[in-house]
């Protein structure tokens, strides 16, 4: 594909995505002599969103797809944007800079389709098929010499904001000043100041004529932190895992008294009543000894309870006992097990739709 089959809204030289998008799609015309055709929807009800569409063609056959940029592309992030259009895993198309093999066959067998620079692809729609893994990463990609820095919204403090920015809408809307949004997030002011800046400069914060600003595009600044989440943030919380005999012990504790809250599966079975847990999941201040002394929990590294520092400083006063909602998805979306992401999709339904809208 040249240049002459690209639609021509799409600036690549300004918008680095439909870059990445339109170096994926030379990559597979290259390999596989599929024709691309790119265009953007018109933007929705809040005028902010316009999605990418790619069109593939080979002779007579055809395929649609909702185009979903990922770097990096996980199962996690996959499987969120899936539930975030209702599952309709067929209409996707993920696009990234390099998918390893392994990724690449876990992908597949989930059934996600994908492309890359290196051409790394599994395509299944329209009566197209391709699998193609182990693609070596082009020269430019692997010198990254010119490649811009990470965006400090999506490192590890930067998370904090961000979530504190979509756990509290005031924040969002200039309600909150930059301090109390720090407080908020557990992080420097000046950590604060340059994230704001970032999510500007991403498109993701809008400043309004008034002085105030608003988040735009809440779904995918919702998705892209629930990607980065377990990669960058959840590592760095000390998680400790413990076995207890007693698998039903979450029920009668009052996780509160001993300065923590329920997250993952535990916070889903509490929220959404469609999951029975089999790891209890618990964010802390401190590690909580007396709790760990009195279910006589014993350290083990595939244990039934999970426990990890509560990086947040602020309440849902709906349900002051639990994560709050968009914690508890990152978390279950990241298991990749089956009853979780059905779980996660409750959760989505029940919480995260109001998040977005």
């Amino acid at each position: 594909m040249d240049a002459q089959g690209m639609n021509p809204v799409l600036d690549t030289a300004r918008n680095p995505e439909i870059e990445l998008i339109e170096r994926a799609c030379v990559a597979m015309t290259n390999v596989t002599g599929l024709e691309f055709k790119l265009h953007l929807e018109p933007p929705d009800r809040t005028g902010d969103v316009r999605e990418t569409v790619l069109v593939l063609r080979k002779g007579t056959q055809v395929a649609r797809y909702r185009v979903q940029v990922r770097e990096p592309l996980t199962p996690a992030a996959a499987r969120a944007a899936a539930l975030a259009i209702g599952g309709q895993k067929k209409k996707l198309l993920f696009i990234t800079r390099h998918i390893p093999k392994n990724t690449a066959k876990q992908l597949q067998a989930e059934g996600f389709q994908f492309i890359d620079t290196a051409a790394n692809a599994y395509l299944d729609a329209g009566g197209l098929y391709a699998f193609i893994a182990g693609g070596v990463v082009p020269k430019e990609d692997r010198q990254e010499k010119r490649r811009p820095r990470k965006p400090r919204a999506f490192a590890t403090a930067g998370l904090k904001v961000v979530f504190a920015l979509l756990c509290n809408p005031a924040f969002a809307r200039g309600l909150g000043t930059l301090r109390e949004i720090g407080m908020g997030a557990g992080v420097a002011l000046g950590t604060v100041h340059q994230v704001i800046e970032d999510l500007k400069n991403l498109g993701y914060l809008a400043v309004l004529p008034g002085g105030g600003q608003r988040l735009r595009d809440r779904k995918k600044l919702l998705l892209r932190w629930a990607d980065h989440y377990p990669l960058q943030l959840r590592p760095k919380l000390n998680p400790r895992r413990f076995t207890t005999a007693d698998t039903d012990w979450w029920r009668n504790t009052d996780i509160a008294k001993y300065g923590g809250c329920w997250g993952g599966e535990t916070a889903a079975a509490l929220l959404t009543d469609h999951l029975r847990p089999e790891i209890a999941t618990i964010y802390a201040t401190a590690m909580p000894a007396q709790l760990i002394a009195e279910r006589r929990m014993r350290p083990d590294p595939r244990g039934n309870v999970e426990i990890l520092e509560k990086f947040w400083h602020f309440e849902d006063l709906d349900h002051p006992a639990i994560v709050p909602p968009l914690l508890a998805y990152a978390d279950l979306l990241f298991t990749g097990d089956g009853r979780n992401i059905e779980a996660a999709a409750h959760l989505h339904e029940k919480y995260l739709a109001r998040l977005v809208d």
